[in-house]
């Protein structure tokens, strides 16, 4: 049985990954009375929000946080899945694969938790840019299934990592000679 999840492990964590990345086409950000602002793919490419004219618009900017939040773990959990059909025997460059793929989930919770501070828009008004953040934004159903999809992750990888590349001790046991 153990054998068997064992295998399970590294599918299920490229599954997490992509739902991490399939969790940016949600609203990511509301406002306090449940009022969707904004989808991932906003949050991360930008885009036009609102425009008066050629007097005043809003813009919503690239976000580099943000694209790293819903993309690394899927590229790096993508990578592995191809150096591992590559390769099949256990190696430095996979562990460090797999080092990276924990470490990415765990920035990515972490990414996503402060996805309002790191959405930024721009409001140009006669010619004059003002820069503002979301932070008053709450955060809204796609973001929090990035999260708990994250966490899992991290938590798959790591356990992936525990269980094939920690090796208990063996015990030797010393024999008596007889005389």
């Amino acid at each position: 049985m153990m054998k068997k999840f064992q295998k399970l492990l590294p599918l299920l964590t490229f599954c997490f990954s992509i739902l991490v990345f399939a969790s940016m086409f949600f609203n990511v950000l509301q406002t306090d009375d449940n009022e969707a602002i904004m989808t991932g793919t906003k949050a991360v490419f930008g885009g036009a929000v609102a425009a008066f004219g050629p007097f005043a618009s809003a813009k919503i900017q690239f976000s580099f946080p943000n694209l790293i939040g819903f993309f690394l773990p899927a590229i790096l959990a993508l990578g592995l899945v191809i150096y591992s059909l590559l390769d099949k025997k256990p190696n430095s460059i996979k562990m460090a694969l797999k080092l990276l793929i924990v470490l990415s989930f765990g920035l990515s919770i972490f990414l996503l938790a402060y996805l309002p501070q790191n959405t930024k828009g721009l409001i140009t008004i006669f010619g004059n840019d003002n820069i503002f953040n979301y932070e008053g934004a709450k955060l809204a159903v796609g973001a929090i299934l990035g999260i708990c999809f994250a966490s899992l992750g991290f938590l798959s990888s790591a356990f992936y990592i525990v269980v094939n590349e920690v090796k208990p001790k063996k015990k030797t046991t010393k024999k008596r000679k007889s005389s």
